[in-house]
């Protein structure tokens, strides 16, 4: 039997790479270090308005996207059917002291109207008064949001709009009238570093408004943005049994106008 020769080569001989240096492990950690102090310093110092700014951003979407059904009641004054709504939630009491004469003689009653939860919201996250308006003469309790969508002015201003419903508590005007019986919000929307910007108005108004024997039982409708026309939207309403109908349009000079079809007449007796 043959011998295998040894190799002439002598042993094999195993190459390792060399250790690591220890400064290369110090240098990680202090990179990952000032990472985390990093981070920890833009939490610290942006935390607060990112975290306000985003909830900002989601009611606001909410508000813009809202809709309703076109059957649903924004605003109702009929004794039976506001009772029925108070027992639901979003709808808040609106006390009314109409009649003949003088509200003290005047038992109150109350009408129901609707605020929903992502427009309260949206007053909270901004600190602005969403949730009570006062109109020419005093309210009887926050308003009835009878409009909130987005709408587009034909100039292409992108603009949150709000219509709330104010009426008198004591005498009544069928029409309505901007800064009496109703009032609207129109903002700029507000993006990732800019708050939402409301366009302030103020009203000079001289209203004729009288007691009525009658009541108007109003009743307003939620209002319905046109899929056909950006600028425009319609709210529907009764009173005195009447119904109309009002178109709504947003300018571009940020002015909502509400201009009535057919204005109900008033009772004969």
């Amino acid at each position: 039997m043959s011998e295998i020769p040894p190799s002439s080569s002598g042993p094999i001989r195993l190459d390792y790479a060399p250790a690591p240096r220890r400064r290369w492990k110090w240098t990680g950690r202090i990179v990952l270090a000032l990472s985390l102090l990093a981070t920890a310093y833009c939490a610290w110092r942006w935390g607060p308005y990112a975290w306000h700014q985003s909830r900002l951003l989601y009611w606001q979407r909410q508000c813009m996207n809202y809709s309703a059904s076109a059957d649903k009641a924004a605003y109702e004054e009929d004794p039976a059917a506001a009772a029925v709504l108070l027992k639901g939630v979003d709808y808040s009491p609106y006390v009314l002291k109409r009649g003949p004469g003088s509200n003290s003689q005047v038992a109150p009653v109350q009408a129901a109207a609707f605020q929903p939860q992502c427009w309260r919201n949206l007053g909270t996250v901004t600190g602005l008064p969403t949730g009570t308006v006062f109109a020419a003469r005093g309210t009887g309790g926050p308003g009835a949001i009878i409009f909130l969508h987005e709408r587009i002015s034909p100039a292409g201003h992108r603009r949150l709009v709000c219509v709330i419903y104010t009426p008198d508590t004591e005498r009544f005007q069928p029409q309505f009238i901007e800064g009496y019986d109703y009032n609207t919000f129109v903002a700029v929307p507000a993006t990732l570093t800019q708050p939402l910007a409301f366009m302030l108005r103020g009203y000079d108004i001289d209203v004729e408004s009288v007691y009525t024997r009658t009541p108007p039982l109003v009743r307003v409708y939620a209002g319905q943005p046109d899929p056909s026309d950006p600028a425009h939207f319609t709210i529907r309403y009764q009173i005195w049994g009447q119904e109309d109908t009002l178109d709504g349009r947003l300018q571009d000079d940020d002015q909502v106008t509400l201009k009535s079809r057919h204005l109900p007449q008033w009772p004969t007796n």
